[in-house]
């Protein structure tokens, strides 16, 4: 998990919830009775249902801002009056049911003209207002559509005038001065949501990664995986970000990649591609064949950064297999290195190390 409460935020958050459900009073109980008279009674064919409506049509009308809560407890405020058409609309489907809820996937605080919260909890299989729980079909709708509109929005709110740089592949840190940080913040904030997740979606070296800190209360990470690609971890899955300019040369230049020996397994991070030929038939249905001289050149770069992060978990050991799976070439620019590939074991640099279910680890890289 990227973004990292402490016990004191996350009871602060669940009080803060506890007191809007329990104190939204007569706009919330009038969603409610509407949503359950909708329900009990039978309206006859061809009916016009405008008027038992009205009280639900009033109060969605009167929706003046809507802040999201992540599971992870960050507030995500969405201002667009698309959307809070789009919520309203999809909340008249819901009908009152008796079935327990699951776990709750986002809360939906719903700012109403009068500055009074209703607060919807969103679940996995319904939603929950209040005491009553609602089920319809548009709950699906709902939540893909919520999860859209946080991507949208995210960046835009996250606090970055408080920034950590930190190197996940050299185990490294370093501060970024005032200015720096004023840079990476206009290039994030213009930033371009994507609603697909991106072909590319595996980080380069030297993983960097800005640790943004909330008032010392919560930590949340932005991955950068490329030069203009990033992505933002949560509870509620990930969220990506197209860049319209690379900030790669500021990060590089608060923190320079290390130059690793020729016999250091990380110096295959220097790859840019690689060759796989497989020797074991198929895994699972998959072909453990891959050569990424025809790939896109960021993609074959991922692959093979991603392939040495699993080798570089190994340890020395004694070879006690015989069948070799794979044998993996990494292309870097001035010579090729191969390694050997066996279950459980690789051999580097006519070393052998250990791994757990190596080739089966390469094989899911390879496959996804």
């Amino acid at each position: 998990m990227s973004v990292k409460p402490s016990l004191f935020t996350s009871i602060v958050i669940m009080l803060t919830i506890t007191s809007f459900i329990v104190g939204c009073n007569k706009q919330q109980e009038a969603v409610s009775e509407t949503l359950m008279k909708n329900q009990i009674e039978e309206k006859p064919s061809g009916e016009n249902s405008d008027q038992e409506n009205q009280s639900l049509d009033l109060l969605l009308n009167n929706i003046d801002r809507v802040s999201v809560i992540t599971k992870d407890g960050t507030e995500v405020p969405i201002e667009d009056q698309g959307f809070i058409k789009e919520l309203s609309f999809s909340l008249k489907d819901l009908t009152p049911s008796s079935i327990e809820p699951t776990s709750f996937i986002y809360t939906v605080i719903l700012w109403l003209s009068s500055d009074e919260p209703v607060v919807l909890q969103i679940g996995e299989n319904g939603i929950l207002m209040g005491e009553q729980f609602y089920q319809g079909k548009s709950v699906i709708y709902l939540q893909d559509y919520i999860h859209k509109w946080v991507g949208l929005n995210l960046v835009k709110s996250l606090p970055l005038d408080q920034m950590f740089l930190y190197s996940r592949d050299m185990n490294l840190s370093a501060p970024l001065v005032k200015s720096d940080m004023e840079r990476i913040r206009e290039v994030i904030q213009d930033a371009q949501y994507l609603e697909e997740k991106p072909a590319v979606k595996n980080p380069l070296y030297p993983y960097y990664v800005l640790e943004l800190d909330i008032g010392g209360k919560e930590i949340i990470e932005v991955e950068v995986l490329n030069e203009t690609l990033i992505s933002v971890p949560t509870s509620n899955g990930y969220y990506y970000y197209q860049l319209t300019e690379s900030i790669s040369p500021v990060l590089k230049k608060a923190l320079p990649s290390t130059e690793y020996q020729s016999d250091h397994i990380k110096s295959l991070f220097l790859s840019k591609g690689v060759r796989i030929k497989n020797l074991s038939g198929k895994t699972n249905g998959a072909a453990v064949e891959l050569s990424s001289e025809t790939m896109d050149p960021v993609y074959a770069q991922s692959i093979a950064h991603s392939l040495v992060r699993l080798l570089e978990q190994g340890t020395p050991a004694k070879l006690t297999e015989n069948n070799k799976k794979a044998l993996i070439t990494f292309l870097l620019e001035d010579r090729e290195v191969s390694v050997a590939i066996y279950d459980n074991f690789f051999i580097f640099n006519n070393q052998v190390f250990g791994t757990a279910n190596i080739f089966e680890k390469i094989v899911k890289v390879v496959s996804e």
